[in-house]
């Protein structure tokens, strides 16, 4: 096959893992949340006021939930429509990375680092658990695509700054200051537009005018949080949530190191870390070296991974999916390596795989014994996924042979993980089983009663009503209102005793049990198919009637 027929079946390749879950739970708490607030502006078509199932939502700006409600507007209010935008913005990300490399390198360039940032951990977590990282990573991926097609196709510079104006509307400023410190050292040096001054360079940025096109996307936004909540709620989504978690101000701390991204980033990349490891490391030698650092835009990539790099390594709360908005310059680079592999090289790279391919294996037989009991037949479908895969790119040239056969080998653990794994874990999140139930009981009922429910998102969504707390008292009040003879379904968090309900003269029947645990982090008592019943709680949905 050509070079370019190659990339194509990678990305498919890469990218076709996450379609197997695509439909599984979402997790509680941030995915379904924003969710959440999706269905409540399709159902109220409220685009710039956001609300969740308790309050008005200021914790993050509106991409991901507009495109979200745009999705459930076609496939109803479903965990596909929920997933399928962030997959379509991890798409964008790939061919902005694409571009990128094309415009640094060469075609090849971009097209392997396009394939590793699809075959990577972040893309497929992100997808996984959607939340707003991926349509940041996709808009200030293809703000910095545009601004290096800029160089030699000036008017590129609109669609840069429009792209970064979604960016921030994403994720707030962030949006705007990864596009800026990548191209910012650079653009200080006539190395990005050679034989002009700085002053041509910046008037070629058109700074003023693009400052007005994300002003004219973001302000309507922020003017309407400030209207509706005032101006602390602007200031955090503006200022505590980004900047603040830099500097100590958000509220929010944690006790990681700055040396938390160093491994978090090690796994978030693969499978480009370590062609990315050998790319830092020439670097910095060549830079010692030379005991200089003349200018060049192929450093773009440097800068971009680097400078936000080193902010949320001091940043004073980590968590794992910062890293994931730097998995395109990474890819980027690493790419670059494996560009220049020789077919010598090439083939101990191959090797590796192939160890690292039996690995894999043996990691899902264990899974199936130990964790989460899967058919054999998954053992099948992992190993046909990597001799397929290997097979597919036999005749390849070096560089895509060698990622190819990571591809496949990181392919055939997502396959297992989407399609077996992650939707056995995702069963002990009961929600969506106890909308359905609620649903069946109380169609015509406009709210969840729920008597000492923790926060949560997931059951509202997938119930498509309110969620109501209540307490033992308000529930008989309700049932007085309606007259003798009223039944009502409460659910009922694990602590919550039929005692406390029989207190208040009510009735208790019909209940179904509903085994749970936080998936999101999970212990080693929970994935321990031995030890888990010990780890798990037990919520109940329970019909109540008033006692004679």
């Amino acid at each position: 096959m050509s070079g370019n027929r190659v990339a194509w079946v990678l990305a498919g390749v890469a990218v076709g893992p996450v379609l197997l879950g695509l439909s599984n739970q979402l997790h509680d708490y941030d995915p379904s949340q924003y969710a959440e607030v999706a269905r409540r502006i399709l159902a109220s078509n409220e685009w710039l006021d956001l609300r969740d199932s308790e309050a008005p939502f200021t914790n993050k700006p509106p991409v991901t939930m507009w495109a979200q409600a745009l999705a459930m507007a076609v496939f109803g209010v479903t965990s596909f429509a929920a997933r399928l935008p962030v997959l379509l913005f991890g798409l964008l990300a790939m061919a902005a990375t694409r571009v990128a490399g094309r415009e640094l390198w060469d075609e090849r360039t971009g097209n392997l680092a396009a394939i590793g940032v699809g075959a990577s951990v972040a893309f497929q977590h992100m997808v996984a658990d959607p939340k707003v990282d991926m349509p940041l990573l996709a808009f200030s991926t293809a703000s910095i695509a545009a601004l290096l097609v800029s160089r030699r196709r000036p008017g590129a510079v609109w669609v840069a700054w429009v792209a970064a104006g979604l960016a921030m509307l994403s994720k707030g400023p962030l949006g705007v200051v990864l596009p800026m410190a990548a191209v910012g050292p650079e653009l200080l040096r006539e190395s990005w537009l050679p034989g002009t001054t700085l002053w041509q360079r910046f008037k070629a940025m058109k700074l003023l005018r693009g400052a007005l096109i994300v002003a004219a996307i973001t302000v309507p936004f922020y003017v309407v949080v400030y209207q509706r909540s005032g101006a602390d709620a602007a200031m955090y989504l503006l200022v505590r949530q980004g900047f603040g978690r830099l500097t100590g101000s958000s509220g929010w701390s944690d006790d990681t190191t700055p040396l938390f991204f160093v491994h978090t980033g090690a796994w978030a990349f693969f499978p480009m870390t370590l062609w990315l490891l050998v790319a830092l490391s020439r670097r910095a030698v060549a830079a010692v070296k030379a005991r200089a650092l003349p200018g060049s835009v192929e450093r773009v990539a440097l800068w971009w991974l680097v400078i936000p790099f080193v902010a949320i390594s001091v940043s004073t709360y980590k968590l794992p999916q910062y890293v994931y908005w730097l998995v395109a310059p990474a890819a980027l680079l690493a790419a670059r390596e494996l560009s220049l592999l020789s077919e010598s090289a090439g083939r101990r790279w191959r090797t590796a795989a192939v160890v690292f391919g039996v690995a894999v294996v043996v990691a899902v037989w264990a899974s199936s014994r130990w964790l989460f009991p899967a058919s054999p037949l998954w053992l099948v479908v992992v190993a046909a996924v990597q001799v397929g895969g290997w097979w597919l790119v036999r005749d390849a040239a070096a560089p895509e042979r060698v990622l190819g056969s990571w591809v496949v080998v990181g392919a055939s653990l997502f396959v297992f993980f989407h399609g077996s794994f992650h939707r056995s874990l995702l069963e002990f999140q009961p929600f969506e089983a106890m909308a359905r139930l609620i649903k069946s009981q109380e169609p015509g009922a406009s709210a969840i009663l729920a008597i000492g429910a923790r926060p949560t998102h997931s059951l509202p969504y997938y119930a498509e009503r309110d969620l109501e707390m209540v307490t033992p008292a308000q529930v008989r009040e309700r049932l007085q209102a309606q007259g003798g003879g009223a039944v009502r379904s409460v659910v009922l968090a694990p602590e919550v005793p039929n005692e406390l309900l029989e207190a208040e003269g009510l009735r208790v029947t019909d209940s179904q049990s509903f085994s749970a645990f936080q998936t999101s982090i999970p212990s080693r008592r929970f994935l321990l198919a031995a030890t888990r019943a010990e780890a798990v709680w037990q919520w109940r949905v329970v019909r109540v009637t008033l006692a004679p």
